[in-house]
């Protein structure tokens, strides 16, 4: 499908006092360039205008120029957020309108998510969620009231790696709110797999393989839902699931701990999560109703006060990275009028551009702005 361009979206942007909603529908995206008629915009009024970010590391929030795309920044799961434009090349234009700062970017496509209201199984594969489980949006399906998503076992655990599936799921039974825990839901019994060994997991009793179960340290933990001789029926994961038949020797095991889903907050007056690292770089504060740019295009505006990490600074200004809470932090430029001194800490001076770490596990969104 053909995105906005994203010359439209930053345009427009550029010349409002704040981001502006760009509207999809009618068979047709408003760009302000004419441009309309791709087959997936045919489809636009099924697509769902509000998301949330799914889980995930890494910068998420990109910024295209040409053919050169860039991580700016980082979105926490659970984030809202609104489509500004169709997919292309795994990217989603979108905006986030929520929380304390105001953005507009591109965003990895595998983090433009829905939640699962009503448990089941996603049609055409083995993956199996419950309430509250995120699954990406891929785009309406080829009957009304269906969704193309995608999904894999998620873990509690970082450094297990299994494939995703795409499938068909009821679009009634997803949406951006988080819904009350499925009281209903039995979990299987906890087994682990056997140590140092790839195990694979079957759709059915010598059936085809579903995926390979990597070796891992612990080894990883299964849960045991029914017994045929040999075979165990099990659900991998935390949620969502994938589930399917082993015949390997299992040992009872702990449960696997859910990774959490809440939005991380950071409490009044405290500095955010992502800028609490870089200590060597100066701190400052940044006023409400500053811009923040990228490549000279305006991509973020703070509705609050706002922290900051300088990276450098030069006439256009100093280059930051930047952020109000916990939902996003922005790599980019801002005026020098626009930053003010933490209340008891001495003013230190700039330092030279270099990549940041914002938090452990982040690096910093690549390269400084020009």
């Amino acid at each position: 499908m053909r995105a906005f361009m994203w010359a439209g979206l930053v345009g427009a942007m550029a010349c409002a006092s704040e981001p502006q909603p760009l509207v999809i529908g009618n068979g047709g995206a408003e760009t302000g360039t004419g441009d309309t008629g791709s087959a997936g915009e045919q489809d636009a009024d099924r697509w769902p205008r509000e998301y949330v970010a799914g889980p995930g590391s890494g910068a998420a929030l990109l910024f295209q120029s040409g053919d050169a795309v860039a991580r700016i920044g980082y979105v926490s799961e659970g984030t809202p957020l609104s489509i500004a434009g169709f997919p292309e090349a795994g990217h989603v234009p979108i905006r986030i309108m929520e929380g304390g700062m105001k953005v507009r970017a591109l965003i990895a496509a595998d983090r433009f998510t829905l939640r699962v209201q009503q448990r089941g199984k996603l049609g055409g594969t083995s993956v199996y969620v419950t309430p509250g489980d995120y699954v990406q949006f891929v785009g309406p399906g080829d009957d009304e009231g269906i969704f193309r998503v995608r999904a894999g076992a998620r873990f509690g655990r970082e450094g297990i790696e299994l494939p995703t599936f795409e499938g068909i799921y009821p679009a009634d039974r997803l949406a951006v709110t988080e819904p009350a825990p499925d009281e209903s839901f039995e979990a299987g019994a906890p087994h682990s797999l056997p140590a140092g060994m790839e195990v694979p997991l079957y759709e059915s009793p010598n059936g085809e393989v579903i995926a390979t179960l990597p070796p891992a340290e612990p080894p990883m933990v299964v849960q045991v839902v029914q017994e045929r001789g040999e075979w165990k029926a099990v659900r991998v994961g935390t949620g969502p699931y994938l589930v399917g038949y082993l015949n390997a020797d299992l040992a009872p095991a702990e449960a696997l701990e859910p990774a959490p889903q809440a939005r991380p907050t950071a409490a009044p007056g405290e500095v955010p999560m992502r800028l609490r690292h870089d200590q060597e770089r100066p701190l400052w504060r940044v006023r409400a109703g500053t811009w923040v740019r990228y490549a000279e295009e305006k991509v973020a505006r703070l509705e609050a006060d706002g922290w900051a990490r300088e990276m450098s600074r030069n006439d256009a200004g100093v280059d930051v990275f930047v952020a109000v809470d916990d939902s996003v932090a922005i790599r980019g430029v801002v005026p020098q009028d626009a930053l003010f001194e933490v209340a008891g800490a001495p003013a230190a001076p700039a330092q030279p551009a270099a990549p940041a770490q914002p938090a452990a596990g982040e690096p910093a969104p690549e390269g400084a702005p020009e």
